[in-house]
């Protein structure tokens, strides 16, 4: 299962978020959208877990950070991917 997490830093790298992410589950893969010139972040990213649970469970590691990040969660028609929109409080 794929979530998709948007309004992310230019700063962010990869490591960043399998750093978090991996904190939940076993992370697939992480596709972090980057500028070809400049190779910093374009502001979202893909990541996918091996199991559905795992990707379930997402949003409530976000909740612990909602002191620093206001989030909001919505899911596509396509059950397959949660979407995190993160914006910074």
């Amino acid at each position: 299962m794929q979530v998709r997490v948007t309004n992310l830093p230019e700063e962010t790298t990869d490591a960043d978020l399998r750093d978090l992410f991996s904190t939940v589950g076993r992370v697939q893969r992480i596709y972090l959208a980057k500028d070809k010139q400049t190779m910093r972040s374009k502001g979202f990213a893909f990541v996918t877990y091996d199991r559905r649970d795992d990707a379930e469970k997402v949003h409530i590691l976000f909740l612990s950070l909602s002191l620093s990040f206001g989030i909001t969660k919505t899911r596509n028609s396509d059950v397959s991917q949660t979407i995190l929109f993160l914006t910074r409080q």
